[in-house]
């Protein structure tokens, strides 16, 4: 199952490995961190126990990395998929050609979106995909989980190939309607979710160092021996 989630990862983003070769890394990076801890202690005595530290750290770097580069490559194409629907319906607004609005969309895009529909065209001219159809249910598939209401819109400029022009140019519209406002719902309730976090953020940020501020004085007095310097920059700074 670890070995199906990094394969989907590396697919997803475009990573140039395997997930055999990110475990065999992963495996020799750790080898090689081992001897060399082993090699500071032997230099350094007890100094050199502070490289073994380091180990559990990047490793979980190492192991954790294709995660989140994929995770940073869909935040990333997110970021374009309205801009993507704006340009291919501008492009079908001119010629009613499908595989010339995903051209110009790829054009005009720079992001891992703009990546994924070059590679989609590439894929078309190197006969990986009989037509521009079967391409972009490749591409839709890949999309769906992520952001539904780009699938939609995509589905929607693809149907308006088959209207005559005044209900193509009020397709086009629609399709950019649906994003739009998929974007603005899913925007509002990313903005519900992070409600609690931010509660919890205020708490601990703004509201206890105030009560710490109310408390160090009072335990001062009331202490016995009152409280050291040292134990309050402590308690407040760090604690």
């Amino acid at each position: 199952a670890l070995g199906k989630k990094l394969k989907e990862a590396i697919e997803f983003s475009h990573l140039q490995i395997s997930p055999r070769g990110a475990f065999s890394f992963l495996i020799m990076t750790s080898l090689f961190l081992l001897v060399f801890s082993l090699i500071m202690i032997l230099l350094f005595g007890s100094l050199g126990y502070i490289s073994l530290t380091f180990i559990p750290i990047i490793c979980f770097f190492i192991y954790n990395y294709p995660f989140h580069y994929s995770t940073v490559f869909r935040i990333k194409a997110s970021s374009e998929m309205i801009l993507a629907i704006v340009y291919m319906s501008i492009s079908m607004k001119i010629s009613p050609n499908m595989e010339k609005a995903v051209e110009f969309a790829a054009k005009n895009l720079g992001g891992p979106l703009g990546y994924d529909l070059k590679k989609l065209i590439w894929d078309i001219e190197a006969r990986k995909y009989i037509s521009i159809d079967d391409a972009l249910d490749a591409f839709t598939y890949k999309w769906k989980r992520e952001n539904e209401e780009f699938v939609k819109s995509i589905d929607v400029l693809r149907s308006s190939l088959s209207e005559s022009l005044i209900d193509r140019e009020r397709s086009l519209r629609e399709a950019i309607n649906v994003i739009l406002e998929g974007t603005n719902n899913r925007m509002r309730r990313y903005s519900r979710e992070l409600k609690t976090p931010v509660s919890i953020l205020n708490v601990f940020g703004f509201i206890l160092p105030i009560i710490g501020m109310i408390f160090f004085p009072m335990a001062s007095v009331i202490l016995p021996g009152g409280l050291q310097s040292s134990t309050i920059i402590i308690g407040y700074n760090i604690v």
